[in-house]
């Protein structure tokens, strides 16, 4: 896609001639890519292999923690409905796979603040450390992040009240 062509072009160019520039307004993920690009020396290729296992683990890992505790049904339609979100951007150099990869991992962790006997604010704020990371590089509907992060505040303020944060 023009995009694509767009963040590889923007990446490399920040790689070869130390400047950068965008006329979309995302900053942060040909800087991201330009970075595994680097490391990778500029193999695309591999860059994008491993894009697609981080995103292979992270519905992996969401979907074991979901079966645990939710049952086989709700990480079978979990399964489901992530393989039909990244099944049209794995393999391709687009901004969703990062921002899965991101989420997944901010619902992880907050999957476990909710389930921990004795709240720990720690899991808390990773979770949404990595939702945040995740919204600045795959911009998305402005209002859910504050909403999060509302009614999170809600949630601890009744838990502080029973002591069971830490």
């Amino acid at each position: 896609s023009n995009d694509a062509d767009d963040y590889v072009q923007q990446s490399k160019e920040y790689l070869y001639n130390k400047e950068f520039y965008t006329d979309k307004g995302r900053v942060i993920f040909p800087i991201l890519y330009a970075g595994l690009l680097g490391i990778f020396k500029l193999d695309i290729y591999t860059v994008q292999i491993l894009i697609t296992i981080l995103c292979s683990l992270v519905t992996f890992t969401c979907s074991l923690i979901i079966k645990k505790n939710y049952g086989f049904t709700y990480a079978t339609l979990f399964s489901f409905l992530s393989v039909d979100f990244f099944h049209e951007n794995i393999g391709g150099v687009c901004t969703e796979n990062i921002g899965y990869i991101l989420g997944g991992i901010s619902f992880i962790y907050f999957h476990n603040f909710l389930n921990l006997s004795k709240k720990s604010l720690y899991y808390y704020s990773l979770s949404m450390l990595f939702l945040f990371i995740g919204y600045i590089i795959r911009p998305s509907i402005i209002f859910i992040l504050p909403a999060i992060i509302f009614f999170s505040l809600i949630y601890i303020n009744k838990l502080s009240k029973y002591d069971v944060i830490k």
